[in-house]
């Protein structure tokens, strides 16, 4: 009997697809932004280079990472971080290239005038991007390509 029931259930059974909520964090316009956000603030003449851009991009994720990377800088805490190399920061800076938005050097990526405009109009507006334009402006150019460097020798070692 319970054979049967388990028939009918299968017969009734459907699926319906429905839209998958995408985490903002993995947004390819997301992305961009905090690009464009990290050249404007964080990074010197509005140029970084690409591990630095990708380190602060892992950083810029959630509290706790913030809350490490403030540490690194105001205290000098030697315990560095081990972060990702996202394939869609690649992406998206290759679109962002590509709309002139930033130009690629020969081992930086430097924030066009054009890219500028834009972050400025995200700038202008107090509800976007709070929490990553708050940590940026607490950081600042506090961390520059020379302990990015170092990073990257201490985790080699």
């Amino acid at each position: 009997m319970s054979i049967i029931i388990l028939k009918m259930a299968i017969q009734k059974l459907t699926f319906n697809r429905k839209p998958t909520p995408l985490n903002p964090e993995f947004r390819p316009l997301y992305k961009m932004c905090v690009i464009l956000l990290i050249l404007k603030i964080s990074s010197r003449s509005n140029t970084s280079s690409l591990l630095k851009l990708h380190f602060f991009s892992w950083m810029i994720k959630n509290e706790e990472r913030r809350k490490q990377l403030i540490s690194i800088v105001e205290d000098g805490n030697p315990q560095l971080p081990i972060f990702n190399i996202e394939p869609s920061l690649n992406q998206a800076i290759l679109f962002l290239s590509s709309e002139g938005l930033i130009d690629t050097l020969v081992d930086r990526f430097k924030l066009t005038e054009k890219g500028s405009a834009l972050i400025g109009e995200i700038l202008d507006d107090a509800t976007a991007f709070e929490k990553e334009i708050g940590f940026l402006n607490l950081i600042g150019k506090k961390f520059n390509e020379k302990k990015v460097d170092e990073l990257l020798n201490h985790l080699s070692k």
